[in-house]
């Protein structure tokens, strides 16, 4: 299994506001196609790991910040208008927008858990008990 450092998920974050794309879609007009992803082999391939973590967070914010305005700009959204997705079958904009706010959380919990990760390894001779236990 491949292990990320702290920097992946915030250079994801590039491909993260690609739910933005399919929210504005599919609530413009659902059979509208959704332009292809492969999040993990853009980790790969456009080496994440590797990356400048000040730089990721720098594009994560200025691409969060359009996202924000364009939710704030969207009057009566109607959250219901859905498409087929292949895998899922109907899929509303309102899941869809779900799903973003979750797969936000999903890599703050990767963040966290690299660094509690990072301290146990820096911690030397000390430990992180008194911290409480790591549950998955």
């Amino acid at each position: 299994m491949r292990r990320s450092k702290t920097s992946e998920p915030a250079s994801n974050g590039r491909e993260v506001e690609d739910f933005r794309t399919r929210v504005e879609r599919t609530l413009r007009d659902p059979a509208e196609p959704w332009p292809p992803i492969d999040p993990e082999a853009w980790a790969v391939d456009r080496r994440y790991n590797e990356g400048d973590l000040a730089g990721a967070l720098k594009r994560f914010v200025s691409e969060r910040r359009r996202s924000v305005n364009w939710l704030r700009g969207i009057t009566n959204p109607d959250w219901s208008k859905a498409r087929k997705h292949p895998q899922l079958g109907p899929l509303r904009a309102g899941d869809i927008f779900a799903a973003w706010v979750a797969h936000d959380a999903l890599h703050l919990r990767q963040i966290a858990k690299r660094m509690h990760q990072m301290t146990q390894r820096d911690a030397g001779v000390y430990t992180v008990h008194y911290a409480g236990r790591w549950t998955s």
